[in-house]
């Protein structure tokens, strides 16, 4: 749905105007770069017991690799490449993950120029690691660059020492920056479908311009080199997606060069991210621009545009990606019918994934240097296994097969399918598949759901938040958008295997505020799409200048009715718990239309009742009449109005007239501008009611009430009974 359909008419007054979001300051976060990452390693004992237990471990990045020797204590030194020398004010120390005896207990940092003479820089005893994969951070005062930084170490006991990992700081920082575009665009629906959602990281907003073709222009103030960009669609209305585009790059916004044109581009699912290669191109522009054509009506729609580039962050993602197809039958090569450049598509999708897990690459404390995509003619649809420096991602033919013969489109469950697996190579999972893979499972899906490659408006309430995979997903996806913008991150990190600490469920109440339950529970009444029968026999009763009483019959729900809203003249005035309303504050004398519609507690709404129509009575007017009397009347006589307006009372003392002290009678009504009051004068009978001069009955007076002041003589000629 458009979500402001009431600017449409502004939009369209201006459709030709352009629409610029203001330039943003880029946003950066900084951390401190680790300075051995490419050096030279030597140790004491350069052999361990098992040898991908090797000295190398201890400055590869891997949290999960580790160094092993068969001694109680030894050295092991860096040295940095290209004779390079730093100040190292600052290391960190991680335990490997197991036997802590074997933990680094005492040691000395010395640091050389030579290799071979060396300054003590920082000693420190009795260290303890209290878990597994603990980090430690040392800081010391050191100002002379030094080319080798030697550690002597003491484990704790035994004849065995091991560790994961040494980091070397001198207190440079590094920058990780995410360039703001400056925006234009041919139209939009600001301020909530404007040319600001379609860069804002996420496709629950989007951009919107009541228009069948349009213009996106995105200045990135500096130069940077596109080798790919994603487009994702909106929320609804496929009709409304971009079908056919040209993506062009400029150096001065002025002359530009065509990169990429697309035609007949289709999005099966709402909120499904496309990502389109732009293999080989090696040119730097600071201005790109795409030219839109919807796919039918006058409405274009965009939920997000990303572009990767070679400056960008996620670059620094980078393993190498290794394809085999190990099934030589014609079922092997659907895969790369599908999904042709491989290598390209698997890292986008990596990179994209752990956008979502983390917030910066260097965050990132798992992630092999290799990982292999493997086609096997095997049961089952996927899994992913390895270790810390290498993993495999393997897929079965006999699945790609399948889907190739049903109806679901085979590049789009491929990337899916990727999306899930890559997730298990990258995310956390606090050690404990065993345990809480329901919730593993149900995260890598989350990462899925979150690309639109399974289908978030097709779930169906049931089961337990502990399901995993696509129900787990998807409730983790539903809190994310809903409740805690971000969970899915925070939720990864809550289960990093180096904190110390073993994942529970209490980690829900800690980012929502809310237990999982209660999440749960409403989760389970988003999925309820079935709406309340129509409201029927809805009546009005209990009319007056400024009220309606309003009824009608119960509607039925699968879940149950909570309420029914009241529309006057189409609009939503109120709500109600039961089957009745009183609408109030009308106009006196005006004609109105009410109709109701029932809603649950998931917010399904029914159609509309039957329409009835209810005038409200008008102001009353004063109308004075002065009556005169036979002579004969008694003295003492009472006179009063019979009519129409109190139903013909002939002795009602709501009606009964004042004498006046010259022998005439008075009486003042309030009627409805409009009524036709039709009366006759009585003393206090029907047996004393007037008649004419002959003594026969009279007819009914009658009185239009005009709705201006009325001073009305009347005269009796003969009392029936006189």
């Amino acid at each position: 749905m458009m979500k402001k359909l009431l600017s449409a008419m502004t939009v369209l007054s201006v459709l030709l105007s352009i629409f610029v979001v203001p330039d943003k300051s880029q946003a950066a976060s900084n951390y401190l770069i680790n300075r051995a990452t490419d050096g030279t390693v030597t140790a004491g004992e350069n052999q361990s017991s098992d040898p991908p237990e090797n000295k190398e471990n201890v400055f590869d990045g891997n949290a999960f690799s580790k160094w092993f020797v068969n001694q109680p204590s030894v050295w092991i030194q860096y040295q940095f490449s290209g004779n390079q020398a730093y100040a190292i004010n600052h290391y960190t120390i991680r335990a490997a993950n197991d036997y802590p005896e074997r933990d680094p207990r005492s040691w000395t940092l010395k640091g050389s120029n030579d290799g071979v003479n060396w300054t003590p820089l920082d000693t420190r005893d009795s260290q303890d690691f209290t878990y597994r994969y603990q980090i430690r951070d040392y800081t010391f005062s050191n100002s002379t660059p030094y080319n080798y930084y030697r550690f002597d170490i003491e484990n704790h006991s035994g004849q065995s020492l091991q560790l994961a990992e040494i980091e070397l700081f001198d207190g440079t920082q590094g920058e990780y920056t995410d360039l703001q575009p400056t925006i234009t665009a041919s139209g939009e629906n600001a301020p909530h479908e404007g040319i600001a959602q379609v860069y804002d990281g996420t496709s629950t907003t989007k951009w919107l311009t009541f228009e069948n073709s349009g213009f996106l222009q995105f200045d990135f103030g500096q130069a940077i080199t596109l080798d790919g960009y994603a487009i994702t669609s909106a929320n609804d209305a496929s009709e409304r997606d971009p079908k056919s585009w040209t993506l062009l790059a400029s150096d001065d916004g002025s002359s530009w060069t065509t990169l990429d044109s697309k035609t007949d581009e289709n999005f099966d699912r709402r909120h499904q991210r496309n990502y389109y290669l732009l293999t080989g191109n090696q040119t730097s522009y600071r201005y790109y621009k795409f030219n839109l054509q919807n796919h039918s009506g006058n409405i274009l729609q965009i939920g997000e545009i990303e572009f990767s580039y070679k400056e960008d962050k996620w670059h620094a993602i980078a393993p190498a990606i290794v394809f085999k197809n190990y099934d030589p039958t014609s079922k092997g090569t659907l895969f790369e019918q599908a999904l042709p450049n491989v290598q390209e598509e698997a890292m986008a999708i990596v990179r994209k994934l752990c956008s979502i897990l983390y917030e910066n690459p260097n965050d990132i404390r798992l992630g092999p240097e290799v990982i292999r995509i493997s086609i096997r003619d095997m049961n089952g649809v996927a899994h992913a296994a390895g270790n810390s420096t290498e993993k495999e991602v393997s897929i079965s033919s006999r699945y790609l097969e399948a889907v190739n013969n049903s109806s679901t489109p085979l590049r789009r469950e491929i990337i899916g399918i990727l999306y899930h697996e890559l997730t298990h190579v990258y995310q956390y999972d606090d050690n404990a598949y065993g345990q809480i893979g329901y919730l593993i499972e149900g995260m890598a899906d989350a990462v899925r759901f979150e690309v639109g490659y399974h289908d978030r408006y097709a779930q169906t309430a049931g089961g337990t938040w502990q399901d995993g995979y696509g129900r787990t997903g998807d409730f983790i996806r539903w809190i994310d958008e809903h409740k805690h913008h971000g969970f899915i991150r925070e939720m990864n990190a809550s289960l990093d295997p180096f904190d110390g600490t073993s994942w529970n469920e209490s980690i829900f109440q800690q980012l929502t505020g809310e237990n999982v339950l209660s999440l749960w529970n409403q989760y389970q009444a988003s999925l309820d799409h079935s709406s309340p029968t129509i409201p029927q026999e809805l009546t009005a009763s209990n009319v007056t200048q400024s009220s309606v009483n309003l009824s009608w019959s119960a509607s039925t729900d699968n879940a149950g009715v909570a309420g029914y809203d009241v529309y006057v003249n189409g609009v939503k005035v109120g709500s109600s718990s039961s089957t009745d309303y009183t609408v109030d504050g009308l106009t006196p004398g005006m004609t109105y239309t009410f109709s109701v519609a029932a809603f649950d507690a998931s917010g399904n709404v029914s159609a509309l009742s039957n329409t009835i129509t209810a005038t409200t009575l008008a102001l009353n007017d004063a109308v004075i009449l002065n009556v005169s009397v036979p002579s004969n009347t008694p003295s003492n006589a009472a006179v009063y109005l019979a009519a129409n307006v109190n139903n013909w009372n002939a002795g009602d003392d709501n009606y009964r007239l004042s004498k006046n002290s010259d022998g005439t009678y008075r009486i003042e009504l309030n009627v409805p501008a409009g009524t036709t009051v039709e009366f006759k004068l009585t003393r206090g009978t029907w047996g004393s009611v007037e008649a004419n001069s002959n003594g026969t009955d009279i007819a009914n007076r009658t009185l239009l009430i005009t709705g201006e002041p009325q001073n009305v003589n009347l005269t009796v000629q003969k009392w029936i009974d006189l």
